[in-house]
């Protein structure tokens, strides 16, 4: 529930005129595949905005069933091309490059694979850092305004 009302504490600031921009994007987290796959959970869904100047904030429920709260930058689209550089929850030190204080690094390039109404259903791919983490292709869908 906490991560419920942070999002939405995210989405009514990012709502007014800015430095951060307006709100330009919202997308769901749907499934992932992790390779190898050890059991994992896969159903990782979630929500996230994106705003104008490509600032990203959003949660979902991770592979080893923990919420995520995670805060970035997402590059603006280049020939279906964009990556998001961010900073998480939810992971230890062995499931995640990690920083300070619990919060794990995320880079993430992504390509948009197609569109129906207005909607990008877009490839996410989170690389595998070392031994011990994941590689994950993940799907989320995402409507521009």
């Amino acid at each position: 529930m906490k991560i419920i009302a942070l999002l939405l504490c995210l989405i009514g600031a990012s709502a007014m005129a800015s430095p951060l921009g307006e709100i330009d994007a919202v997308g769901v987290h749907l499934v992932s595949r992790h390779a190898p796959d050890p059991g994992v959970n896969n159903v990782n869904l979630g929500a996230y905005v994106r705003t104008s100047q490509g600032w990203t904030a959003g949660t979902y429920w991770n592979t080893y069933n923990r919420p995520t709260v995670y805060a970035g930058w997402t590059t603006p689209e280049w020939y279906r091309l964009s990556a998001t550089v961010a900073v998480g929850t939810g992971y230890e030190k062995h499931q995640a490059p990690q920083l300070e204080r619990g919060l794990s690094l995320l880079v993430a390039p992504t390509v948009r694979l197609f569109s129906i109404q207005q909607t990008d259903f877009k490839l996410v791919y989170v690389p595998k850092i070392n031994h011990d983490n994941l590689e994950v292709y993940h799907l989320i869908a995402e409507r521009s305004f």
